[in-house]
């Protein structure tokens, strides 16, 4: 065995080149690009709380935030959007859920 690497090894030990280009990072350690929706797949309201969502995050925070955005703005829909059908027929408390969902500031903490 020999203690070189292989000569088509481009990530041999080599003092000059300690991390990979871009290109070959894993996929966890992007930003993750995800395929358009198409138009007709949401309904309008849908298309609505995706919107207000990504408008209440900035940038920076926004994958740590826009789900609990999203899900804030679906809670907020009226009969007879079918998320709010979907939501009753689970049993969702929808004021437990915002409640949990608030920042801290706003829950008196």
């Amino acid at each position: 065995m020999s203690a070189e690497p292989p000569a088509g090894n481009r990530w041999a030990a080599s003092p000059a080149r300690k991390t990979r280009p871009a290109r070959y990072l894993s996929a966890s350690s992007r930003p993750r690009r995800h395929p358009a929706v198409p138009a007709t797949a949401l309904s309008t309201s849908a298309r609505a709380a995706v919107h207000q969502a990504i408008k209440a995050t900035t940038r920076k925070n926004r994958n740590a935030e826009a789900a609990n955005q999203l899900l804030l703005a679906l809670l907020a829909h009226r009969r007879p959007d079918p998320v709010t059908e979907l939501l009753d027929h689970l049993g969702v408390d929808r004021d437990a859920v915002r409640e949990r969902l608030a920042p801290d500031d706003r829950r008196g903490r």
